[in-house]
């Protein structure tokens, strides 16, 4: 049986946030990589832009993961980790970070089995067809292959490409596990 997962990050003193309140031209610079994101025609200056995009904080030399608020960075390391998976639609995207490279983690695979008659949504009272917090998830297992890493429709309306919520399976947590990656949470959904 499939078992999924949401990919999380450990966040702590070596994990670095950029705290968009108190860094606002940062927050700006990832409003307009959002943008590009959403236009793959723009790849090279994705990577142009994502290399002059500023970090704040200081990273452990074992971390392979950290949150950007929003979004998920891996390292180099964990980045291999994952393409070794042949999980298709998942794309990376380089930044400096110290002296380590990193990548910002985003994928346009976007799959529709939540299962919402077993699962428990909050929905907006403004909009009562956009969800607002899923409390609990039910997934429709039988429509996620094993390895996988994606989204879920419901949690795409309104967000930062990279920033949606990432689910992954049982695979990909044993795989990033026994590559002794540092920085990962998985919370276990099903």
């Amino acid at each position: 049986m499939t078992r999924v997962f949401q990919l999380e990050v450990e966040v702590g003193d070596d994990c670095p946030l950029i705290d968009w309140e108190r860094h606002p031209a940062v927050a700006d610079a990832f409003i307009q990589f959002d943008a590009l994101l959403r236009d793959s025609n723009h790849e090279s200056e994705l990577m142009d832009r994502l290399l002059r995009l500023t970090t704040q904080g200081h990273r452990s030399n074992e971390v392979d993961a950290i949150y950007l608020t929003p979004g998920l960075a891996v390292s180099e390391r964990a980045k291999n980790a994952l393409r070794l998976l042949n999980i298709p639609r998942i794309r990376f995207f380089p930044f400096q970070l110290d002296s380590a490279r990193f990548f910002v983690v985003t994928t346009d695979r976007i799959v529709d089995c939540l299962d919402h008659e077993r699962s428990q949504i909050e929905y907006f009272r403004s909009n009562p067809t956009r969800v607002k917090h899923i409390r609990h998830y039910a997934f429709h297992l039988s429509i996620i292959p094993d390895p996988d890493l994606f989204t879920i429709p419901e949690l795409c309306d309104g967000m930062f490409s990279y920033s949606r919520p990432l689910f992954v399976t049982g695979a990909v947590v044993a795989a990033l596990s026994a590559a002794g990656l540092q920085g990962f949470r998985f919370e276990q959904l099903v």
